[in-house]
């Protein structure tokens, strides 16, 4: 196992809408799953492209300041 993470990060994002709670209302909101496809794949949900982009700004930093620092481990999913 390396000392030190690679000096990147790889995500696969995927987007997908709700269907509507009942036929004919307008469709639900985004949902939104963040993958991290590295070692240890790890994945993340959101309710909002707006906290996408806050974790993947807090991740960066992390990674940045604190070198092999993980948000979290496991297959464990983190609701923003």
């Amino acid at each position: 196992m390396p000392l030190h993470e690679p000096h990147y990060r790889a995500y696969l994002l995927r987007c997908w809408q709700e269907p509507p709670a009942q036929p004919g209302e307008a469709p639900a909101e985004w949902r939104f799953a963040l993958e991290q496809v590295a070692q240890e794949p790890q994945r993340y949900g959101f309710n909002s492209l707006e906290a996408v982009f806050a974790f993947l700004q807090a991740a960066l930093a992390d990674q940045l300041n604190v070198e092999g620092l993980c948000i979290s481990s496991g297959n464990s999913k983190l609701n923003v």
